[in-house]
């Protein structure tokens, strides 16, 4: 799967990387890769930019970012891998890598139980502590945070509940005050079943004073049918006054009648003729005949002057005739005044009731001021009256003299028209107040009603406004939320975290199975059922309670019991038989601290669990560790060598796997060959000093096989602890004395060199080129002057 890793661009120690010989893969047995290198040579860097594209559920992105972070000299930094099918993969890259890589290295131990100063444990509870597993503490983290989110949704919407009670509370009174039972009162309502009305609060205010003068008006239900009955009595009748009748009959005279008269029945009669000359002879007929009968009248013989007949008996009845036909017409003129005298009398009466009916219509609209808003039309019938008044003088006078031609002045007329007009509106306003009071014949109860709905949606406004965004659809949102967080996410999360508690109650077991196969069976693994299922670590035979991690387990138990947990992970997360075979193994030193029994125990468990796996690589800088392992593939492992930057072939004094000492020893040798060009002070500098405390210390202890540590604790000895030692040899006096003077020298120097990370220390620490080479010779000089044969087992013959 990795055939090699292409570029480390500033990661790390490494500012370059290159890779001399590929890892192999595939095939059992085929598929191993061992990594030797010294401490401080970049192993676990390795393992840490090969973790950047592992499996998602063993490395979170959130930690490949933080691995990242940590290794990075600036945003150019770069991994790169050739895969197999000889393609690369890159990161950062623009898309997310879970590759079937799964990681084993000091970062795994952090992660999963202890970084150094916190275990990853909460308190031990009497036998036993507490092993986190990361996915049931994210779970933990996302349930917790669902409670804190849904139990500030809870406190929201109880101090929305408190105002609205307060607004219910205040407009509640307001609500019995407007009525006559002062003991009613409105009901809280269900925030969650409101809606916003449609009217604004001022509009609602307006309806609200509206209907309590409704309520109070229906409680005078008989003052009101009492007034309405009154209007209903009143009669206005029109006024009917021809006022061009009216008109003809004031201006026209006697003389005119007459002619008026004379002249209907002229054109009667010559309807009669078709002649013109006949139609003359009448109209002078006509207008002469008075004359003629006259002058006939006054001769004693009467004859008629067309025939000659005598009619002197009949003279006087013409003459009456002619003259009565023109008295008719008089006297129905005369009657005409009459009449209209008399219309114009009952005029001036319907005006005075008209002004009476519009003082009754004002008086009653008075007392119901919220019925009738609108301004009324107030009409001046006084005024009118006069009008009238003044016709009906001129009528009179008229009668008094017929002869007398009169003229309605064009103001009189127009007024008499006006009056007209005031009267049919006088006629519709009564009509429109009748109907608008029959509107209010009103139910009390369904006043009531309306007053409390109208005072419901007046609280809805006002609770809505008491925040910005609207607290009607807050309060609503906050439900929601909480409905979806307690019937769905928090039951989602709460379902994936039993079966994470389940999933890692067989994991414990595989736990316990495994640290017993390391030899480690002082404490079994389980589940804390009582809490939130995390794994608990119980002591046998140990019941003290235990509160630090570093008081319960020793390095090696808890890099044991991480690597247990790496490998129960595996073995219950990756389950599948084509799962596993696409597995990609990296394990960096899983035996640190470990005794020299449990190295067998640990490499024999890396074999069984990943025989059949797609690759391994197993990181290490324990010779007895990597000696066992690679004995198990019988020559098929493919053995590199991680030095000065440079993954290379496996020095052939490495080639054994018995020591590093032999590697060591030339090592210093070829610094102090001046011919040698490869191995320079700058490749050296900052490992030198410690490979020579090492050498000395493995050369004296072969030398001095029971020395020990002065410190105790079983650790090797130190330089220092050998000094008394050369006495009981029977070295040359001054031969032992510039020994000891050498050792001396070379422990003050070497010292900080000597432990832990060489890399590191060398950042504190400097030595010059002339210094490295006087300490190099010292040291050889120690070797030389207790053993020269061992010496010339490295100088060519």
């Amino acid at each position: 799967m990795i055939l090699n890793i292409s570029k480390l661009n500033k990661i790390g120690m490494f500012d370059t990387f290159s890779q001399e010989k590929n890892f192999q893969y595939g095939g059992k047995g085929q598929n191993c890769n061992i990594v030797f290198g010294f401490n401080g040579s970049g192993k676990t860097t390795i393992s840490n930019c090969l973790a950047l594209f592992s499996d998602s559920t063993f490395v979170s992105e959130e930690e490949k970012s933080e691995i990242y972070g940590d290794l990075k000299y600036d945003n150019n930094s770069q991994v790169v891998l050739g895969i197999q099918g000889n393609s690369q993969i890159e990161y950062p890259a623009s898309r997310q890598h879970s590759k079937p890589f799964y990681i084993f290295n000091r970062q795994f131990v952090s992660t999963h139980v202890y970084d150094g100063s916190f275990a990853n444990m909460k308190r031990f509870a009497n036998a036993g502590g507490e092993l986190k597993n990361k996915e049931i503490d994210r779970l933990d983290k996302l349930i917790e945070a669902l409670d804190t989110e849904s139990n500030s949704l809870v406190d929201k919407n109880q101090n929305h509940d408190k105002e609205h009670a307060k607004i219910t509370k205040n407009l509640s009174g307001s609500f019995g005050k407007s009525l006559t039972d002062r003991n009613k009162s409105i009901s809280k309502q269900k925030l969650l079943d409101i809606s916003l009305p449609t009217k604004k609060l001022n509009e609602l205010e307006s309806q609200k004073e509206t209907l309590v003068l409704d309520y109070q008006l229906s409680k005078r239900q008989s003052e009101l049918e009492s007034d309405i009955k009154e209007l209903q009595k009143v009669a206005i009748p029109s006024l009917n006054l021809d006022l061009p009748t009216l008109n003809t009959l004031l201006q026209t005279s006697t003389q005119q009648l007459s002619k008026d008269v004379l002249q209907r029945k002229i054109d009667d009669i010559q309807s009669l003729f078709e002649e013109d000359n006949y139609k003359q002879g009448v109209e002078r007929w006509f207008r002469l005949g008075k004359k003629i009968l006259d002058g006939i009248s006054v001769k004693d013989n009467s004859l008629c002057p067309l025939c000659d007949t005598d009619i002197t008996n009949r003279i006087s009845r013409i003459m009456a005739d002619y003259e009565a036909y023109f008295d008719d017409a008089y006297e129905q003129f005369s009657k005409d005044l009459k009449e209209q005298a008399e219309v114009v009398e009952k005029a001036i009466k319907s005006t005075q009731d008209a002004m009476v009916t519009q003082d009754l219509v004002m008086k009653i609209r008075i007392k119901y001021p919220h019925v009738f808003k609108d301004d009324l039309t107030v009409f001046k019938f006084s005024n009118f009256v006069d009008i009238i008044q003044q016709l009906h003088t001129s009528l009179k006078s008229k009668m008094d003299n017929i002869q007398e031609a009169l003229t309605i002045p064009e103001h009189m007329s127009n007024q008499l028209i006006s009056l007209t007009t005031s009267m049919d509106e006088l006629v519709i306003i009564v009509e429109k107040t009748i109907t608008a009071l029959r509107a209010r014949k009103l139910d009390s109860r369904e006043i009531e009603d309306q007053i409390r709905s109208t005072y419901k949606e007046i609280m809805i406004l006002e609770f809505n406004q008491t925040e910005p965004t609207g607290a009607v659809a807050k309060y609503k949102n906050n439900a929601k939320r909480m409905n979806e967080i307690m019937t769905i996410e928090l039951p989602n999360l709460k379902l994936q975290l039993s079966e994470q508690v389940a999933k890692l109650r067989i994991e414990s077991k595989s736990i316990s199975k495994f640290l017993k196969k390391m030899g480690i069976d002082h404490f079994d693994i389980n589940i804390n059922e009582n809490e939130d299922g995390n794994i608990i670590i119980y002591f046998k035979g140990n019941n003290e309670e235990k509160t630090k991690m570093r008081n319960c387990l020793s390095e090696g138990e808890k890099t044991a019991l991480a690597f247990a947990y790496f490998l129960s992970k595996f073995e219950n997360e990756v389950r599948t038989k084509d799962e596993i075979e696409r597995s990609v193994i990296v394990i960096d030193d899983p035996i640190s601290s470990l005794d020299d029994n449990r190295l067998y125990s640990t490499a024999m468990l890396i074999r069984s669990n990943f025989d059949n796996v797609h690759q391994i690589l197993v990181l290490s800088h324990n010779f007895l560790f990597l000696k066992y392992y690679n004995s198990f593939y019988r020559g098929r492992a493919n053995c590199v060598f991680l030095n000065h930057k440079k993954l290379t072939e496996l020095p052939k004094e490495l080639q054994n796997f018995e020591t590093p000492y032999y590697y060591m020893l030339a090592e210093l040798l070829a610094f102090l060959d001046k011919e040698n060009q490869e191995v320079t002070y700058v490749r050296v500098k900052k490992h030198l000093p410690n490979y020579i405390r090492r050498i000395l210390e493995t050369f004296l202890s072969f030398k001095f096989s029971s020395i020990v540590n002065r410190t105790g604790g079983y650790r090797s000895p130190g330089l220092k602890d050998f000094d008394k030692n050369f006495e009981s040899t029977d070295i040359d006096c001054l031969v032992m004395k510039q020994l000891k003077e050498n050792i001396v020298d070379i422990d003050g120097i070497c010292d900080a060199h000597s432990h832990g990370n060489a890399l590191h220390t060398q950042e504190n620490y400097y030595i010059s080129e002339t210094d490295l080479r006087l300490l190099s010779q010292k040291a050889i000089s120690v070797i030389e002057s207790m053993d020269r044969l061992h010496l010339t087992s490295f100088t060519p013959d």
